[in-house]
């Protein structure tokens, strides 16, 4: 889990800090100020751990090569020049960050240019160990659960322009379901989610393609499914298969497309139910109905939750950050809700 991120002369932003919440973590702006942008660098860095974490002593071979390749990889960029703010000398990029859950508490570690490579400062090779460390998912805008099987198949053998988000996703996806007590420990916050969400209904795999299931329809396939209904079928499959689990870390851009409020407001709730779980939710967003609704739920439930408002200056993407929505200075949503409001009622009451 993340605990600090902080960035200089890493592609928009010149210099910025974010200290995250264990719970829900909610990045907004406009478009094109770098919220992919963080969200892919935190999923990065967390696979990071997970990698080293999964070599033990033997994390040392995950060198500096191979994470260089993971962030040009997940970015899809041809050169690291092109993570670095325009204008500006390699060797001025660091990226610095802490972890929550690492066994050095507050170790800070630094990624910096050396060469043709990505640096790790400390050195990879100096045995550090987590508890319980568990992998970060991260959801791109578009859904794949309908397109899965052809797309899986697609990236193992062709080389696609996709980025490496939906190669790991796939991987993620083609993992069996659990059973026994590791489905126990999450199945009771997975059936209300999807009662929730499918009113009873769930999404299955059957020999590598995916299904909605309910009572009353039978089986269908994903693609004959609602494109909205598949993403969220994406996050409750990946719950079931322990890809998802607590201490993990779930990057999720703009779940609100596809989606109307309605099931925005279930969305949050489910996000909610998660956090409260353990795992750790970082979200970029356009939506400001989701924006309030966390907002209500944290505040009555009690729940971890953290803003972050990325506002673009002549000196590159400044982030203001808070607890609630109010912390945050410029909210692009709430004024153009605001704006669209006032020139409706305008309309209405003959004023314009």
């Amino acid at each position: 889990m993340l605990k600090k991120l902080a960035l200089t002369n890493f592609t928009a932003f010149s210099k910025a800090e974010l200290n995250f919440s264990k719970g829900i973590n909610v990045v907004i702006g406009k478009n094109s100020v770098g919220k992919s942008h963080l969200l892919k660098l935190g999923y990065v860095l967390c696979e990071v751990e997970n990698e080293r974490e999964k070599l033990g002593d033997n994390a040392y071979l995950y060198g500096n090569e191979a994470v260089s390749t993971k962030i040009l990889n997940i970015f899809k960029a041809n050169y690291l020049n092109s993570l670095i703010r325009k204008g500006i000398e390699p060797d001025l990029l660091k990226i610095k960050y802490i972890f929550f859950d690492t066994s050095h508490k507050d170790l800070e570690k630094k990624i910096v240019v050396e060469g043709k490579y990505l640096k790790l400062i400390p050195d990879l090779d100096m045995g550090f160990t987590h508890n319980d460390w568990q992998r970060a998912v991260y959801i791109p805008p578009k859904e794949i659960l309908s397109i899965y099987p052809g797309l899986a198949q697609a990236i193992k053998n062709r080389e696609l322009s996709f980025d490496h988000t939906y190669s790991d996703l796939c991987d993620a996806l083609g993992q069996t379901s659990l059973r026994g007590d590791k489905l126990k420990e999450i199945e009771d916050i997975l059936l209300t989610i999807e009662k929730d969400l499918f009113s009873g209904g769930k999404f299955i795999e059957d020999s590598g393609q995916f299904y909605f299931k309910n009572e009353s329809i039978g089986k269908i396939e994903a693609p004959l499914v609602a494109e909205g209904l598949c993403k969220l079928g994406m996050l409750t499959h990946l719950l079931r298969n322990g890809s998802l689990v607590k201490g993990s870390t779930f990057f999720w851009d703009e779940p609100e497309s596809n989606l109307n409020p309605q099931l925005l407001k279930l969305v949050a709730k489910a996000m909610t139910s998660l956090a409260d779980y353990g795992i750790q939710i970082v979200l970029a967003t356009h939506s400001l109905f989701l924006m309030r609704e966390l907002d209500i739920l944290s505040r009555k439930n009690e729940s971890s939750l953290r803003f972050f408002g990325l506002t673009q200056t002549d000196d590159g993407v400044e982030v203001s950050q808070g607890d609630s929505i109010e912390d945050i200075d410029d909210i692009q949503a709430l004024e153009a809700e605001l704006d669209q409001s006032g020139r409706y009622l305008a309309l209405e009451y003959g004023d314009e």
